[in-house]
């Protein structure tokens, strides 16, 4: 294209390659999952009340989009996941970093973190649900308290993985320690927070569905244990998906798109050129 900057030509070619590998590993995949669903649903592989048609599944998400339980619902679930999750940051991010600077809180803090990444899910959420009742604080408690640890682990881990000799530099530069945080320190820790982002979300998602089944009358997961009751699988598979849609989505049209553009400094490792 004549007149076009080499700035412009090459942002097009990014574009162009971000579309093809969200077609090649996003959208081929689902349509080869929806063709072979739709084979077995047609040779009847099993009974239509345990493997419905994909167009029945897809009828029965659209008539709950427009009477409006699956969307409030859902965002009931992704607002206590959010909650939880933004939560469990603030704690981790001074407990890892003091433990990555400070060897005595190291010491002090290991043995704990140990014990408290070997506690399943379901316990934080039947003591959560013992202390609090069915309120929102016992989900946010649960989830916030299993994701604490993971993200201790990883801001302690990034922490002393940081660059000591940049560290050095800004000493000697005698840079403010604001500036030591802001420039130096948080830039190396971006890829720890998507990476935090990431699995704690997912563990999140999980966490809450369970949550949500132990008594509460909102929620996927409480539509998931109504379908259940119900024997409906057309329903299971509805609010599965329509969950798994809005994950993907997060992770696609969120959470990759900012961690190009924060940690666009970064060179690219690969193989292959």
């Amino acid at each position: 294209m004549l007149g076009q900057s080499p700035w412009a030509r090459e942002s097009l070619r990014r574009t162009v390659s971000r579309s093809s590998d969200a077609f090649l590993y996003i959208l081929l995949p689902v349509v080869g999952v929806a063709a072979a669903w739709h084979a077995a649903a047609s040779l009847a592989v099993l009974p239509p009340h345990l493997l419905p048609p994909p167009d029945r599944v897809l009828a029965r998400i659209a008539e709950a989009v427009r009477s409006g339980v699956l969307v409030s619902n859902l965002v009931l679930t992704v607002q206590r996941v959010v909650v939880a999750f933004v939560a469990a940051l603030g704690i981790s991010l001074p407990v890892g970093a003091a433990m990555g600077f400070l060897p005595a809180v190291e010491r002090l803090l290991t043995p704990w973190l140990v014990v408290a990444l070997s506690v399943p899910g379901l316990i934080w959420a039947l003591v959560a649900l013992l202390l609090f009742g069915l309120s929102e604080l016992t989900v946010y408690t649960a989830i916030a308290a299993g994701l604490v640890p993971m993200f201790v682990v990883n801001w302690w881990q990034g922490v002393k993985a940081l660059d000591r000799d940049l560290l050095i530099m800004a000493r000697v530069y005698r840079a403010s320690g604001w500036s030591v945080a802001r420039d130096v320190v948080l830039p190396q820790l971006i890829p720890q927070l998507f990476a935090s982002a990431r699995y704690g979300l997912a563990w999140g998602w999980k966490i809450v569905v369970v949550i949500e089944m132990l008594g509460f009358g909102n929620g996927v997961g409480y539509l998931l244990y109504e379908s259940y009751h119900l024997f409906s699988m057309e329903r299971v598979l509805a609010w599965a998906l329509a969950f798994l849609a809005v994950m993907l989505a997060l992770e696609y049209g969120v959470i990759a798109p900012l961690e190009r553009r924060w940690t666009a400094w970064r060179p690219r490792v690969g193989f292959g050129g």
